[in-house]
């Protein structure tokens, strides 16, 4: 648990973007708003466990993070950034599904074993389960997961595995995934809440980079 501090930061990567949003205690009078680059959230989420309570404190261009024992700093990310903000505040989701984290990542997980060049997972939506499938030349996987599914499009998503996978290693427990009418991806659980891009279909990105060349 972070205590006095709202942040916001994302990962921009090849085209790709996902945005994670973290809020403090529901008690502080902060308004602090900070962009910190993932990678060192990730590596303080990695050296805490679930107990931990930070105070957060400002030097310059670096933060602070102390619990008592251990102090950890980051640097502010500096420039111009996309309105995350306003991305959060005006995401509309049209599909809901709800299911355990852990399944899904470990779905996620056992369909990346045919993963290649442009690999992309696929989310698609049954009656009482969430379809997580992967195909290339070399084969498709596809496996179920329970899940509450309510307002299921008649179409199938597309997503980076590897970043999904980065963040659903982070939670535990039930997760709502949101998705708007383009498959736009948010997965809320407790405190934070986690927007992802989709991706376009394998055929149709296959036959943009034809076209390109």
């Amino acid at each position: 648990m972070i205590e006095g501090i709202f942040c916001l930061y994302f990962w921009w990567t090849r085209g790709i973007f996902c945005v994670v949003e973290a809020r403090g205690d529901k008690n502080c009078r902060g308004q602090s708003e900070l962009l910190i680059p993932a990678r060192s959230l990730a590596v303080l989420a990695a050296v805490s466990s679930d107990k931990d309570v930070y105070e957060m404190g400002l030097t310059g261009k670096s933060i602070v993070f102390w619990n008592g024992t251990l102090l950890f700093s980051a640097r502010l990310m500096e420039g111009k950034y996309p309105n995350t903000g306003a991305l959060l505040t005006n995401f509309q989701g049209e599909y809901s599904v709800n299911l355990a984290a852990e399944a899904l990542e470990s779905a996620i997980s056992s369909v990346s074993v045919m993963g290649a060049e442009g690999f992309r997972v696929a989310l698609s939506f049954g009656e009482h389960e969430l379809h997580v499938s992967a195909e290339t030349a070399q084969g498709r996987a596809a496996i179920p997961v329970k899940a509450l599914v309510l307002n299921a499009p008649d179409r199938t998503f597309y997503y980076n595995y590897k970043i999904l996978l980065k963040y659903l290693r982070l939670v535990s427990g039930n997760v709502t995934l949101d998705f708007d009418a383009n498959g736009l991806l948010a997965i809320r659980t407790g405190g934070t809440q986690y927007i992802q891009s989709p991706l376009r279909a394998p055929n149709q990105a296959a036959g943009q980079s034809q076209n390109a060349a």
